[in-house]
């Protein structure tokens, strides 16, 4: 019986998770939908996918900044999340539109945001730069952005996190999963990292862009 469904909890509290009383550690694809564009590509991506090079004073209305305020967090958080919107949309206005919808509710982002609602000057402007920025760096994406992507890529990720799980119980290792990562014990983990990249592999053709990390 499980009195507390693991997929919901946080991460922080995931790592109180154990398997048999062993102390377990989660291992997760880093930016695994724009790595599998990238991978049907053939082409290696070597920069942070998410990670945008803006002046701070074009997007936020201060001129000192927020007192403890990690801006280059707040950046990379918006850059995760605008570009999921381009793969997932139908068109680049639409996607212009989720942005925008994005900055003024805030449900998807982290603090500073709920805490200081007028931190954008504009937020349209701000949407559209956002957009334009991430299509100049990863302009070899175009022809997968607005295309509405998403359900296609998960069924890739699933179908890998599948092939994954499979190996951990043709070897007996628990694999709890979680999204595209997976949580296992610690003991297991090195053979887990080549069960993950060797089914990454099977399924993409290569590993150009494939990458774990320990969270």
């Amino acid at each position: 019986y499980q009195a507390v469904n693991y997929q919901t909890l946080s991460q922080l509290d995931r790592k109180s998770i154990k398997i048999d009383g062993d102390r377990t550690t989660e291992l997760d694809f880093k930016h695994l939908h724009p790595s599998l564009m990238y991978e049907m590509l053939g082409i290696r991506f070597e920069k942070d996918v998410y990670t945008l090079d803006l002046d701070y004073d074009e997007i936020f209305d201060t001129e000192d900044g927020i007192s403890g305020v990690d801006y280059a967090k707040v950046l990379r958080d918006l850059g995760k999340q605008v570009l999921l919107r381009m793969i997932n949309n139908s068109s680049k206005p639409r996607c212009y539109v989720s942005v925008t919808n994005l900055l003024l509710e805030d449900e998807e982002l982290e603090n500073p945001f709920k805490k200081y609602p007028n931190l954008y000057t504009d937020k349209y402007n701000v949407a559209k730069m956002l957009v334009n920025e991430l299509e100049k760096l990863h302009f070899e994406l175009a022809p997968y952005f607005y295309q509405e992507m998403s359900l296609a890529l998960m069924a890739q990720d699933s179908d890998i996190l599948m092939v994954i799980l499979s190996e951990c119980m043709n070897k007996g290792i628990v694999a709890l999963p979680l999204h595209d990562s997976v949580s296992v014990k610690e003991t297991d983990k090195e053979v887990v990292l080549k069960i993950m990249e060797d089914a990454y592999n099977s399924m993409m053709g290569s590993k150009l862009n494939c990458k774990i990390e320990e969270k």
